[in-house]
């Protein structure tokens, strides 16, 4: 068995710096070293990793890297830009027609996502033309793992009705208060005008007047 005697703390690897060594066998080529990244991280890595450049950070570095290519090639004016924020406004946007839909139908984002648009591009990578984001499980929030780019067309046949209440049919009233044209509610809300005539005219979802007497 080959053995390593010499010692790596204080060498430095790319934004890596060995503190000491890891708990592993002492006579062993895979011993592993405790490391302190430029960035204040700590991690455990192989000496192989260390030797041969392969690790050369926490992460970080790929974490930047993907943030200088989305600078460089402007991926804010992107689709896959778009489709990031336009998940963040139907979620989190009250002022939005969707957000009854989702935000307000519990949708939530993870934490990974919701204030960083590099690790959105990292797990989903860029979104192709003619894609969208779906979610595999409708009762779940947007994650890597219940997320994933499909054509519209197949975005289209998933999507469920929402079942109106009247809390709703409330915010449907206020958007047609505001000048929101009844047909884009209509279509935001994945149902006919004239259901959405009806609660407007309180055919529906009745607004109960209370009269008090003096």
């Amino acid at each position: 068995m080959v053995q390593h005697s010499e010692s790596l703390v204080g060498r430095v690897f790319g934004r890596l710096t060995v503190l000491g060594r890891d708990y592993s066998p002492i006579n062993t080529k895979n011993s592993k070293w405790f490391c302190e990244c430029s960035c204040g991280n700590k991690l455990s890595v192989g000496r192989p990793n260390l030797k041969s450049n392969h690790t050369l950070s926490c992460g970080c570095y790929n974490i930047e890297k993907v943030k200088e290519y989305f600078i460089t090639h402007g991926l804010t004016e992107s689709e896959t830009y778009y489709r990031w924020t336009d998940m963040k406004t139907r979620c989190l946007n009250k002022n939005s027609t969707s957000y009854p839909r989702y935000g307000g139908n519990g949708v939530i984002i993870c934490d990974r996502w919701i204030h960083s648009f590099e690790n959105f591009l990292e797990d989903m990578g860029e979104c192709k033309k003619g894609m969208t984001l779906d979610r595999i499980d409708n009762d779940k929030g947007y994650s890597k793992e219940n997320c994933r780019w499909v054509p519209k067309s197949a975005q289209s046949r998933n999507r469920k009705c929402v079942k109106f209440d009247m809390e709703k049919a409330r915010y449907i009233r206020f958007l047609v208060k505001n000048n929101f044209k009844q047909t884009e509610i209509a279509k935001f809300f994945y149902t006919s005008k004239s259901n959405i005539n009806c609660i407007v005219k309180h055919k529906t979802f009745k607004e109960e007047l209370c009269l008090q007497t003096v």
